[in-house]
């Protein structure tokens, strides 16, 4: 390889390409100065609230009730505190379901069907069959049931390629809920403009987590005060944690000094640790959450040295370095690659250390292809970039899924999360997994629909919108829906595949999912990661604490 490397001759260019990225509003010294707001009386305070929501749970028999108490328990942040009571309930309830199936409830229905299908359950579909009018539409009647269409609403998002039943119930309750926004109440209004700004299955546990706990304070029926109260400190717990995290992982990054000795790329620790919490926010993953913020920061990097700033003939250096995967080939790059090529290495080498420790499994070859592929893929596009290739969709779509980073990232949280069992196990992960594939479809597309015109104006290699109205002659509107289309199959398609057994467990399965959802969320309004377009949940999530006012018992005397 150092051979090869050799007899490449580097071009050196005047002029660089400069992405004018906006400059870092987190830097160290901001994220070192956050302060929490979690001491150790809340601690026991949570403690004691927690034995309560799990009596609770315990003795909540009533199909319906046991329905809405884990809805509510998902929605607010907390389910991962009562994992097993969870899934021995969702088990009994998939398990006794007639009284749900054969209720002419379309809440209670619709709630069953979501609930039953994110526990990763196969349930038919024909189950709103009954709320239509034989082989017409669905019941007029239920134009007005506000709960029963918010459910079926968010139900339709679980749905699978070939289920017409659940594109009906999509529409009809996008539709009636629609019409309902200026006949109903405040809160109901605003609980239909959330739901159709965007689905719960396509939005972010902790995103959602701070939302709900202002919403179900609100709740007029059916709140219970000590799960409220639980949330609020399990959410600072929680919190407390991640700026702990933080404040680590900056010490860390200040010490790399790469943002000062190369100034092109995007400096983003806090957004990648965003992505990072947005996969997996429990505080049993905080070395993971660590080390994939580290790798994602390290993508970054390299992702600008490719889009960016490299030549051509640099790129090719660079990528043959990561190939050889050795630092004694470190001298053979260009001075500013250098720096960035070993604290790649040392970053790979760190979460296989990490894994091993935690694990046992020494994920080194595992981590290494990764990271080689990833720069494979990256070469690829750059060629086109520098030769003015406009790929079609389909070789657009083969590579850029990857270098959109996602499946590099969700590849490494399984060394982490799911340690494989045996060789098959790890080889059937590696290369047959289309959950991981779809997933990361669902990220790229995302991702080129909030940053394409961006990329576009700073000379970018053409993106799918580009790519599809190049290779079809349409417009940009009718490229963008076709985009759009394509999201929605791969979201049916995801969904099925989460049904399927498979070698790993559901963590897993769920960090997949997890990965999509970051995909929406992240550049649904822009470019989340580069141009702050998610400040708002940077500051909700890490900065600024949930109000814990602590309830008083007051006793009258009545004279």
């Amino acid at each position: 390889m150092a051979s090869e490397m050799n007899s490449k001759t580097l071009t050196v260019i005047d002029g660089r390409r400069s992405a004018n990225y906006h400059p870092n509003i987190w830097d160290g010294d901001r994220i070192r100065s956050l302060k929490s707001h979690y001491n150790d009386s809340q601690s026991n305070r949570h403690e004691e609230l927690k034995q309560a929501v799990q009596r609770t749970l315990d003795v909540t028999l009533e199909p319906l009730d046991r329905l809405i108490l884990i809805d509510d328990i998902k929605r607010l942040g907390v389910a991962y505190q009562f994992e097993k009571q969870i899934n021995d309930a969702l088990d009994d309830l998939y398990s006794h379901n007639a009284e749900l199936v054969n209720k002419n409830d379309l809440h209670a229905a619709s709630l069953y069907f979501r609930l039953i299908r994110q526990h990763g359950c196969y349930i038919s579909s024909d189950i709103f069959t009954k709320f239509k009018e034989g082989e017409g539409g669905f019941k007029a009647s239920l134009c007005e049931d506000v709960d029963g269409l918010l459910s079926l609403y968010e139900a339709s998002f679980l749905g699978i390629k070939g289920e017409t039943i659940l594109d009906e119930a999509k529409a009809f309750s996008t539709s009636n809920l629609k019409k309902l926004m200026d006949h109903v109440k405040a809160r109901d209004a605003e609980r239909i403009a959330h739901a159709l700004d965007l689905p719960l299955h396509w939005r972010v546990i902790r995103v959602e987590a701070r939302h709900y706990i202002d919403v179900y304070k609100e709740k007029e029926n059916g709140r219970n005060d000590d799960l409220l109260e639980f949330a609020k400190l399990d959410y600072n717990m929680v919190q407390s944690l991640h700026q702990e995290e933080l404040k680590e992982l900056s010490i860390w990054w200040d010490s790399m000094d790469l943002a000062r000795k190369l100034g092109f790329f995007r400096d983003r620790l806090m957004e990648s640790f965003l992505l990072s919490v947005g996969l997996l926010d429990e505080p049993k993953y905080s070395e993971w959450r660590k080390a994939i913020t580290k790798a994602i920061n390290m993508i970054t990097v390299i992702d600008d040295i490719y889009d960016v700033y490299g030549s051509l003939d640099e790129l090719e250096l660079f990528t043959d370095a990561v190939n050889g995967w050795d630092l004694r080939l470190i001298d053979q790059l260009p001075e500013y690659m250098k720096l960035a090529y070993m604290v790649l290495i040392n970053t790979a080498n760190e979460m296989t250390y990490i894994t091993l420790k935690e694990t046992g499994w020494n994920a080194v070859d595992f981590v290494k292809e990764k990271w080689v592929t990833l720069c494979n893929n990256y070469i690829i596009e750059a060629r086109w970039f520098h030769k003015g290739h406009i790929p079609t969709m389909e070789e657009y779509l083969k590579i850029s899924t990857i270098t959109a980073g996602a499946t590099i990232t969700m590849a490494q949280a399984y060394t982490f999360t799911e340690p494989p069992k045996s060789k098959d196990e790890l080889v059937q992960i590696d290369h047959t997994l289309k959950l991981l594939s779809l997933s990361s479809l669902i990220f790229r597309l995302c991702d080129d629909l909030g940053t394409s015109k961006a990329e576009q104006l700073r000379g970018d290699v053409p993106k799918s919108v580009e790519c599809y109205m190049h290779e079809t002659g349409v417009s940009e509107e009718v490229a963008q829906e076709h985009i759009k289309d394509l999201m929605s199959n791969a979201w049916k398609e995801l969904n099925e595949e989460s049904f399927k057994d498979a070698p790993f467990g559901r963590t897993f399965a769920n960090v997949i999912i997890y990965g999509a959802r970051l995909g929406v969320c992240t550049y649904r309004h822009g470019d989340g990661y580069g141009n702050y377009a998610t400040n708002d949940q940077v500051m909700s999530l890490f900065v600024e604490a949930v109000p814990t006012e602590r309830r008083i018992k007051c006793h009258v005397n009545l004279v």
